[in-house]
């Protein structure tokens, strides 16, 4: 102990006092080079600011709770940033469970504020050994303004021809005279792109008391299943004997009823005030609305992130394309240890089945009972494919099934089984929807059954795949030809479905990409500003050296028209145009200076196309060259990819006074980002 005193009493002397600053000084110094150098080079954070690629990231949101149906979801709010072109304060959000219209109580409740945009990593060394793959999330400069960092989610690779089309995604190279095929999304990106359209669990008391049908419902080919299925709990679990002869299922109908929450608001108003009879009317009223829409509509490209009301606009925001791809997710007790556990898919009319024997786990896909044939590898054509399973008589699975981008896939307790070889399927690229008297067909698109199996379904749930929408600028929808009123009608003429024109005049977009092009697209594809827009961008800004409509930067003196750069955006770096070409004319105009060809630029940024005469070594050359942005961005634009979300909003706690701190981490949406 004494020589620890003795070293703590120890003289320090001027040099070794500078020494040690020195010594610190450095030590900072090199901690922030390092810091410069990890962010410039590997990895660097970013905050989204809007919601293009929700609901995979959220840009300024609402996060609520249903105080109807108690389910939480999130709600875009990003004309609230303090830079959006049109600012409007988010006064009220829809629940995409049971449609509740939610007024915001923002003063009292601090959580009905909305939050900053997700926090995110992005791996900028990813890309450095290799190329993005398609489906990753990228983070790149937008062409229009390359300082501008956009992310969004990549669907299309260098020297492709990419088309799309039903809201898929077709890609061949292009070179190629071959018709471009689905892109199909590997698992992982299918899950996480997934949309939840409804979880049966979360049910507003309410409904009960109007009668408002349940939208899972029992159904049979034969007739009438309703006593084959049991709901216990008020709708919180269907159980069957498995005692029916026939085939019995339970089947998903996407009921909705158009302003039932306005009749619901005013049959509470009529029950505080004691009107009896003016409360029996409006019960009648009610159950005459539910009657008239008693049939399952089509599922459609709703988000209810994009469902959200201003001050000046309180009208909901409802999807307008019908999505075929779908998926189902149940969680499922055996209850006996023979039969057949049945799921059901169904698309463009065609039932999409699925059956696992539970005596010995095998699980059989088929098309139409076997009238459909599957397309493997080796060119055969099998009506049906096998595979085992875990299954096993008594006890409690979770199953998974999908038909998705032409691809039938079953996942067990989470795990996906392996049928051998390609689940993958042939079809027709515009389908349209069917419903039959018999069967409801696209009406009920998903379904649970048994087949002589004693089962008890806890949990159903619904997604569908994101719909990637084929419209021009300033187009709402892609139904050629067709006003939004006259296509709503048409959607909801289910018994029309099958002759109905409007689905085959559904638009296609196709882009051709150059060698070093990528395509990116917003998961959010309503509310996206991604390459399918802004090809059409009339950029008529441009500095002193760069135009920027054409992508090239010019000497910046007042000579000849002479090219001395081509940027990476724009029409120019995709044609065979040179530095130390000469501008002479635009579109049959002589140029013969640099002022000469801004100018004819600005008179002419409407037009699509110009054609330019160059001097090339006093050789004339004449190439034609798109105006505005390419479909796509360069790969001198890509920053990398998007790898986790590091810290998303953080929940507030209300102080006296009625402020409130952000001080509890949302923790359950921190993570990797597919």
């Amino acid at each position: 102990m004494a020589a620890l005193r003795q070293d703590k009493k120890k003289v320090t002397t001027p040099d070794q006092r500078v020494d040690t600053y020195r010594e610190t000084i450095e030590s900072i110094a090199m901690a922030v080079i390092l810091a410069f150098l990890f962010r410039t080079f590997i990895v660097e954070a970013f905050v989204i600011p809007t919601g293009s690629m929700a609901t995979t990231l959220q840009g300024r949101h609402m996060e609520v709770t249903c105080p109807e149906c108690d389910y939480r979801y999130q709600t875009g709010a990003s004309k609230e940033n303090a830079d959006s072109d049109y600012f409007a304060e988010i006064v009220g959000t829809t629940c995409p469970m049971c449609w509740y219209p939610l007024l915001l109580n923002k003063r009292d409740n601090p959580n009905q504020r909305s939050f900053t945009g997700d926090r995110i990593l992005v791996n900028k060394f990813a890309y450095a050994l290799r190329d993005p793959q398609r489906w990753q999330v990228v983070v790149f400069r937008f062409p229009g303004n390359p300082k501008q960092p956009y992310i969004k989610r990549l669907v299309g690779l260098p020297e492709e021809r990419l088309r799309i089309v039903g809201g898929d995604i077709y890609a061949a190279l292009a070179g190629e005279e071959a018709e471009p095929t689905i892109a199909r999304k590997p698992d992982k990106r299918l899950l996480s792109m997934l949309q939840l359209v409804h979880d049966h669990r979360y049910r507003p008391a309410v409904f009960d008391e109007v009668g408002m049908p349940h939208r899972w419902q029992p159904w049979s080919l034969e007739g009438d299943a309703a006593g084959d299925w049991a709901s216990q709990a008020s709708g919180g679990s269907y159980r069957t004997k498995g005692s029916s002869p026939t085939d019995t299922y339970l089947r998903y109908n996407h009921l909705v009823v158009p302003y039932l929450w306005s009749e619901i608001e005013l049959l509470r108003a009529l029950q505080a005030s004691g009107e009896k009879q003016e409360i029996k009317k409006q019960l009648l009223i009610i159950k005459q609305e539910i009657e008239q829409h008693a049939v399952g509509e089509l599922i459609l490209d709703y988000y209810a992130y994009n469902d959200y009301r201003t001050e000046f606009d309180r009208s909901p925001k409802e999807g307008i394309h019908w999505v075929g791809d779908l998926a189902g997710e149940y969680e499922v007790e055996l209850n006996g240890k023979t039969g057949t556990l049945l799921l059901d898919l169904v698309e463009g009319g065609v039932h999409y089945q699925c059956q696992i024997d539970v005596s010995s786990g095998e699980a059989t896909l088929s098309i139409d009972g076997g009238e459909g044939l599957f397309t493997l590898n080796d060119g055969s054509q099998p009506a049906r494919l096998t595979a085992a399973t875990d299954v096993r008589g008594h006890g409690s699975y979770q199953f998974r099934f999908s038909n998705v981008d032409n691809e039938l896939r079953l996942w067990v307790d989470g795990k996906r089984i392996d049928f051998g070889s390609p689940t993958t399927y042939q079809s027709d690229v515009k389908r349209n929807p069917r419903w039959s008297q018999a069967d409801p067909l696209d009406a009920a698109p998903l379904g649970i059954g048994s087949r002589q199996l004693a089962m008890t379904v806890h949990t159903l749930r619904v997604f569908r795949d994101l719909y990637y929408v084929a419209a021009y600028p300033g187009q709402s929808h892609e139904y050629e030809g067709y006003g939004e009123f006259d296509v709503r009608e048409r959607l909801a003429a289910y018994q029309d479905w099958e002759d109905e024109p409007m689905f085959s005049r559904r638009q296609t977009l196709e882009f051709t990409l150059s060698e070093d092009e990528f395509f990116p697209l917003g998961d959010n594809s309503p509310q996206s500003k991604d390459a399918r827009l802004w090809i059409n961008d009339p950029l008529d800004e441009f500095s002193d050296d760069v135009a920027i409509k054409l992508g090239i930067r010019l000497a910046d003196d007042d000579g000849a028209a002479r090219i001395v750069q081509i940027m990476p955006f724009g029409g120019a770096y995709a044609t065979d145009i040179q530095p130390g070409d000469v501008v002479t004319s635009v579109d049959g105009m002589a140029v013969s200076s640099r002022k000469d060809l801004l100018d004819s630029i600005g008179i002419g940024f409407m037009q699509r196309e110009i054609a330019l005469e160059l001097d090339r070594a006093g050789e004339t050359i004449q190439r034609t060259v798109t105006m505005g942005l390419r479909s796509g961005f360069h790969r001198d634009l890509l920053v990398g990819e998007a790898l986790m979300v590091y810290w998303p909003h953080p929940w507030r706690v209300k102080l006296p006074g009625g402020k409130s701190l952000p001080v509890i981490p949302h923790i359950k949406r921190i993570g990797l980002i597919r």
